[in-house]
């Protein structure tokens, strides 16, 4: 993928608020990292730098987007997918940041916690979930659904279905 330059693009934490973007879908159009993982350990990252940088596009933006990935374990997902699985050219990359629900004294800990919902489809899905035309009845979705199930998919470990 292509090296990371800002230049006009947003960035996710400045230009756009992380409250902006949460669950909405974006397409992974780059992944750049920023650090490495060998023998299950990240190296080349201080704890408080993003670990990777993705450049992403969705409806809900208005441009292409820079968004810093900064907890540990989102990047290995993100590490797995694109430096171990690979993405082909019939597949894209589509991410939602979920970050998990906390109150009080609590919502401080969601900073610490993975965010990142990433998933494997065939090319176009986003278009798909986008498409202000595309509205099924109960068994149209039903039978949508079943199939357009992603090719691959990550979530944070304290995510249940």
């Amino acid at each position: 993928m292509s090296s990371f330059e800002g230049g006009e693009r947003l960035i996710v934490g400045k230009e756009v608020s992380w409250e902006a973007i949460k669950g909405t879908f974006c397409k992974v159009t780059d992944f750049v990292p920023l650090a490495t993982l060998k023998g299950g350990r990240i190296t080349n990252n201080t704890g408080l730098a993003p670990c990777c940088v993705l450049t992403v596009e969705s409806a809900q933006l208005p441009r292409e987007t820079l968004m810093p990935v900064l907890h540990r374990e989102d990047f290995r997902n993100l590490w797995e997918l694109f430096q171990q699985r690979g993405v082909n050219a019939e597949e894209e990359v589509i991410i939602s940041y979920m970050p998990v629900s906390q109150r009080g004294v609590l919502r401080f800990v969601r900073a610490s916690k993975p965010s990142f919902h990433i998933f494997v489809f065939p090319k176009g899905q986003l278009e798909k979930i986008y498409d202000a035309g595309f509205r099924p009845n109960a068994s149209e979705l039903l039978a949508w659904l079943e199939g357009n199930k992603p090719i691959a998919q990550w979530h944070p470990k304290y995510w249940q279905p």
